[in-house]
């Protein structure tokens, strides 16, 4: 299921990159469902990849599997993305702004619960889109 989840990695990345440019080119503002958007779409194009390649739907097991690696690749790109967004776009002060809040202990509780949050929500909707894409790309 790495196969699977390396492809969702690659498109999530390469659909926010587009997203992202579409956005500024416009000098409109990111919707986080915009974000939720993206991870099912990335979800679909890897559930049609797996029943292409392997004819058959899958198991729950591999599909608990492959949304572990999913939802751990949407953190590790969207964690990039924040990192080459703030270095290119803020100011020094800014940033150390930020250094200085995430000196406190609130930042780390409010970080943590909301990731703990969007962490649940995202493997719940890849693990379905999975699924659901899957069934379809099979015919069944």
């Amino acid at each position: 299921m790495k196969r699977y989840a390396l492809i969702f990695a690659v498109t999530y990345l390469v659909l926010s990159l587009a997203l992202l440019t579409i956005l500024e080119i416009l000098k409109s503002d990111d919707n986080p469902s915009f974000n939720l958007i993206i991870a099912l779409a990335a979800s679909f194009v890897a559930a049609g990849k797996f029943v292409k390649e392997n004819g058959y739907l899958p198991t729950p097991e591999q599909t608990k599997a492959y949304s572990l690696m999913a939802l751990l690749a949407t953190w590790i790109v969207s964690i990039l993305i924040a990192v080459v967004a703030f270095s290119v776009l803020l100011t020094p002060e800014e940033f150390s702004s930020i250094l200085n809040l995430a000196k406190t202990s609130f930042f780390w509780i409010l970080a943590f619960t909301t990731m703990f949050i969007l962490s649940l929500v995202y493997y719940y909707a890849i693990k379905w889109s999975f699924s659901w894409y899957a069934k379809q790309a099979l015919g069944k």
